[in-house]
């Protein structure tokens, strides 16, 4: 149990500390507030950057997705357990795959475009209604990934894994996504990795504490 618990953790917590570290990469506050066309103007200013900060996405949802597997597997272990966790794993697997794609579309034709318009030319008719739609990937993804971080806050709560609280963060933070959504169409990424980052480092104090005994 301490090497699935310490496992489980490290992936979480690598996962959420990448993605906190690509979101809040100062020189990418004005490129995450603008939209559109002035968006990819302001991102050729800052293309090196743009590129670290969507590579640490990827590697962060990858990681979490790996460690939410093995939380999966821990909870199926519980003397009480049901489907949900498995069912969580299945939502999260399609949001994270339909966030790769957001990010395959950033890192290649997004680059492209700030490139030529970095160096005069305009922005392509097609790019913005290709850009809408790739954000309804996203619009998909969190609306998936909301749900599945409520299903893992439910599975948690009330079992002796992962302290409780983590379990209503995790509700809370997907009730938020949702809120969010119905109130403005979007959601910061970020938000989908706050619970499992708490799982993570909660998985870990855990690995620590836990009777050495214990395999």
């Amino acid at each position: 149990m301490r090497r699935d618990l310490a496992l489980t953790g490290a992936l979480l917590t690598a996962g959420g500390g990448a993605v906190l570290v690509a979101a809040f990469l100062p020189a990418l506050y004005p490129v995450w507030t603008a939209r559109g066309a002035k968006a990819v103007t302001i991102l050729g200013q800052h293309r090196g950057t743009w590129q670290l900060a969507n590579w640490l996405f990827a590697v962060g949802a990858g990681l979490t997705l790996a460690g939410l597997g093995a939380l999966t597997g821990l909870l199926d272990r519980q003397p009480v357990h049901s489907a949900v966790p498995s069912a969580a794993l299945t939502l999260m697997t399609l949001a994270s795959t339909l966030w790769m794609a957001t990010l395959a579309f950033r890192l290649t034709v997004t680059v492209r475009t700030a490139d030529t318009v970095s160096g005069g030319g305009p922005i392509p008719d097609w790019y913005e209604h290709v850009s809408s739609w790739v954000g309804a990937l996203w619009s998909a993804a969190a609306l998936a990934g909301a749900l599945a971080i409520i299903g893992y806050g439910l599975a948690v709560v009330g079992q002796p894994l992962l302290p409780g609280w983590t379990g209503w963060l995790a509700v809370g933070s997907g009730a938020l996504m949702l809120g969010l959504f119905a109130a403005t169409r979007d959601v910061p990424p970020v938000l989908l990795y706050i619970a499992p980052t708490a799982f993570g480092v909660s998985a870990l104090i855990r690995a620590v504490t836990t009777n050495p005994a214990v395999p």
